[in-house]
């Protein structure tokens, strides 16, 4: 079928003019059939975002037939309406296209034409939706699932111009019904996509490439405040209970959880098992316990009201979702009632499969087995049904695990910021703009918004995808090049992981690998994998050339000043003096005649300090060099601000970085030694050489001190959240050059800073407006520092506040690759259903 639906909002935007004010936002929700019972968390979205101040109206294709209906319906104020849900007259679209008509004049014919592509009903339904737009001053159209509401929402959006975004969840992804080329064309020209787990994002992304760089993943929310942790679980009964609820249909592994039972009860293990829910299924499974002789201790209880689920999942001794992939490719995407039972405290098991691990960590949140294995089930049950410490521990991590990421508050804010930022007004295009990367950028190259861009990074020391602060930073350049739609390869001899989502939407193109050995050894190896990378570019084409300086990279820069592509050189360090004082440099002289020939032949350089420009300017032997000083950013929608207060408890002052002398630690725990004990605890995020030292002198000090070792980037967050303060302590040092990730990061998260008055943090906190300084190495200082912090709550609010808006404001990576780009004279572009894909652009390594 042909999708050709114009977008909503054509681009290039053209330029801002003088006119009325911006209509308030006002979001139509299309849904396929509402209320429903089985789609409770898009009531508790909708409820929330209402609770936050948003104008909400329900467009539903259908009318609701369960019999069953959420108490919570009740609170929702936005107004319902039914569009053609019954039967259809053979004149209705011809009607509702003549009323539509009559009130806008025409309908350009691409429209027309895919009106009449799609049957009568949803032409009809998008026909008079577009009309209850226009009549109503809905701004926006959001439709949940990306199949026959989608299809309504994508028509009327364009029939009433305005945009729409969608919620993909699971059967609308990967059901065998799927028509590929329809979710494509809808995730093209969809203003943003949201789906519910980091699994369908990189699913969507390696299998619709350039077309789904607009999906973005927001996980479903539950309302903990409905289900709180039950504290009286009554575990005496003479056999523990085992639950599950849902739907009786393939997917959900209900036969394989009854086999489970059977062998559970065949081992002289005493258990019961309830499966609450109504499906196609019933028959079949009920045939099926009283074939295996189990109607004594396997009972299907129906559908339940959801109070009486709730309390069923709450006095279980186990919660089980033994859920599967479906032969028809069905599958659940992260089951809504899975978190309800995390939530309640009530330990659970599960399968790896889609969303899923995304919540339950295999032994840390609860058990995973693989799906289809009834015997392994049956492990997993009679191991958590013999160990209450277990039960114990997971439940509690479950909670919290919950709280952190599936509160509906916080999920709800998040699409609530995704409409505000989409009704924001779109930044004008000026006619003498410079480029986006890709505009004719290389010669006898296609104009275009996106473009093929390599970059370069030769430093056997960092891997790309890797979790150190270097291997973040360059992820950060990465994530804002794909998600800007360009077509981004890497060259590098150390990748790293390369199973995350960000690795599967670039192309890796391998160096040999530098290996260990004596430092000449390695320098020769790294100096000849560098000439490796001409090959490479040579094969890429590419419309620019962005390196991190390394010390034996110069090819990069100098094929592409031969080439006539414009390249940057990003240089985060003085490398050759840093690599002779902390390792071992063999040949130093010719270390220094790379640096200046890459130097010479970059188009643009940027540097992350005033201090490494200096230093690159030396090397250079130009004084008047022309360059950019930008410091490092930091990704505001991963670290972001606690959506809650904290709960009282002690006054916490977290560091977050490598254990390691130069970041000033043992400052801290002498300031520390200072506070109040009994109301004062420090948060250590990270792990490093000094670990065993820190523990040691906290412990002599008689300081509270929570070490968590290193975590993922996708951690750190969740444990910035955890701190009232944070500090950054470094010492004096004469060649303080470096831009401190970790600072950017409490900025992120909204937290009050203390840092050593050192470098170019001043700058960063504004010379103290948004935090506060202190001498560095003077650990009276900083005790006065943070005591005066503890005692004034409403200040550490007001610093907090400043440090996101500065955050946001000015160190957001995007902002960075900007500056970059501008360094060359260009721009970022942005996201369109044009970009340029070439048959190496759907990631993989080369």
């Amino acid at each position: 079928m042909p999708h050709d639906v114009p977008p909503a909002h054509p681009s290039p935007t053209p330029p801002a003019s003088p006119g009325p004010e911006r209509p308030p936002m006002r979001i139509g929700y299309v849904l396929k059939m509402y209320p429903r019972f089985s789609e409770t968390f898009i009531l508790t979205e909708m409820l929330e975002l209402e609770a936050q101040g948003m104008d909400l109206e329900v467009f539903s294709l259908r009318l609701p037939v369960d019999g069953r209906f959420h108490p919570d319906l009740a609170r929702l104020r936005a107004p319902v309406e039914y569009l053609h849900p019954g039967t259809l007259r053979a004149d209705q679209p011809w009607q509702s296209l003549h009323r539509f008509l009559a009130e806008v004049g025409e309908v350009p014919p691409a429209v027309l034409a895919e009106l009449a592509r799609h049957g009568a009903r949803e032409a009809a339904q998008a026909l008079d939706l577009a009309a209850a737009v226009r009549a109503r001053g809905i701004t926006h159209l959001h439709a949940h699932f990306g199949s026959t509401a989608t299809s309504v929402a994508r028509l009327a959006a364009a029939l009433a111009g305005i945009g729409y975004t969608f919620t993909a969840h699971a059967k609308d992804i990967f059901h065998e019904e799927v028509e590929a080329e329809d979710l494509r064309a809808k995730l093209a020209d969809a203003r943003a996509v949201v789906t519910v787990s980091d699994f369908n994002l990189a699913h969507l992304r390696k299998t619709f490439g350039a077309d789904a760089a607009r999906v973005r993943r927001i996980y479903n929310g539950i309302a903990l405040e409905r289900f709180p942790v039950r504290a009286d679980r009554d575990e005496s009964a003479a056999a523990p209970r085992i639950v599950s609820v849902g739907r009786l249909v393939e997917k959900k592994g209900f036969d394989v959880l009854v086999e489970a039972a059977r062998l559970l009860r065949e081992r002289r293990i005493p258990v019961e098992l309830e499966i609450a829910g109504a499906g196609p299924l019933a028959e079949p499974l009920s045939g099926r316990i009283a074939a295996l002789g189990l109607d004594s201790c396997v009972r299907l209880l129906g559908p339940l009201p959801q109070d009486r689920v709730r309390e069923l999942v709450a006095g279980a001794t186990v919660f089980a979702a033994p859920c599967r992939v479906g032969e028809d490719g069905n599958r659940d995407g992260l089951p809504t009632v899975l978190l309800e039972a995390m939530a309640l405290g009530t330990p659970c098991v599960s399968t790896p499969v889609t969303g899923i691990p995304e919540a339950i960590q295999d032994g840390g949140t609860g058990l995973l087995v693989p799906e289809d294995d009834a015997p392994a089930l049956a492990d997993a049950l009679a191991r958590l049904l013999a160990d209450a410490p277990l039960r114990t521990r997971l439940a509690g991590a479950a909670r919290e695990r919950v709280e952190t990421d599936f509160d509906a508050v916080r999920q709800a804010g998040a699409v609530g910021a995704l409409f505000a930022e989409l009704h924001a007004p779109e930044r004008s295009v000026s006619a003498e703009a410079a480029p986006p990367v890709g505009a004719a950028a290389r010669a006898g190259g296609a104009a275009g918004d996106a473009g093929r861009v390599a970059v370069v990074c030769t430093d056997a020391g960092i891997p790309v995808f890797g979790s150190k602060g270097a291997s973040v930073h360059l992820q950060s350049v990465l994530q804002v090049l794909v998600d800007a739609g360009h077509d981004v390869h890497v060259i590098t001899p150390r990748p790293g992981p390369l199973s995350g989502e960000l690795a599967g939407r670039c192309t890796v193109h391998l160096l040999p690998e530098i290996g260990s050995g004596e430092a000449a050894v390695r320098e020769r190896r790294a100096r000849a994998a560098d000439a490796q990378v001409a090959e490479i570019l040579q094969d890429i084409g590419p419309d620019l050339v962005y390196e991190r300086y390394a010390l034996w990279g110069r090819t990069a820069t100098a094929w592409a000043e031969a080439a006539g592509v414009p390249s940057i050189l990003e240089v985060n360090s003085p490398l050759i003096p840093e690599q002779a004082r902390h390792r071992e440099l063999h040949a130093p002289e010719a270390a220094y005649e790379v640096a200046r020939s890459a130097i010479r032949c970059a188009r643009g350089i940027m540097c992350v300090s005033e201090a490494v420009a200096a230093w690159v300017r030396e090397v250079a032997e130009d004084p008047a060099l022309p360059l950019r000083v930008l410091p490092n950013g930091v990704d505001t929608d991963r670290i972001r601000p606690a959506l809650l207060p904290r709960e009282p408890g002690p006054f916490t002052v977290g560091f977050l970085g490598t254990l390691k002398p130069w970041h000033g630690l043992d400052v801290l725990l002498e300031a520390m030694a200072r506070l109040p004990r009994e109301e004062c605890r420090l948060l250590v995020v990270g792990d490093g050489p000094l670990r065993a030292e820190v523990a040691r002198a906290a412990a002599e000090a008689g300081i509270a001190l929570e070490l968590t070792g290193a975590v993922e980037a996708g951690e750190v967050s969740a444990h910035l959240q955890r701190m009232d303060v944070a500090c950054a302590p470094y010492p004096a040092a004469e060649d303080h050059y470096f831009s401190p990730l970790k600072v950017f990061e409490y900025l992120a998260a909204g937290l009050p800073v203390v840092a050593s008055t050192i470098g170019q943090i001043p700058d960063l906190l504004d010379h103290g407006r948004i935090g506060r300084l202190v001498p560095p190495g003077d650990a009276g200082a900083l005790a006065e520092a943070l005591l005066a912090l503890w005692a004034d709550p409403p200040l550490r609010a007001d610093l907090g506040r400043a440090a996101r808006e500065a955050a946001l404001a000015r160190h957001t990576w995007r902002s960075v690759v900007e500056g970059a780009l501008a360094t060359v004279g260009m721009e970022l572009g942005g996201p369109r259903s044009t970009v340029r894909t070439v048959a190496a652009a759907a990631g993989g390594v080369r």
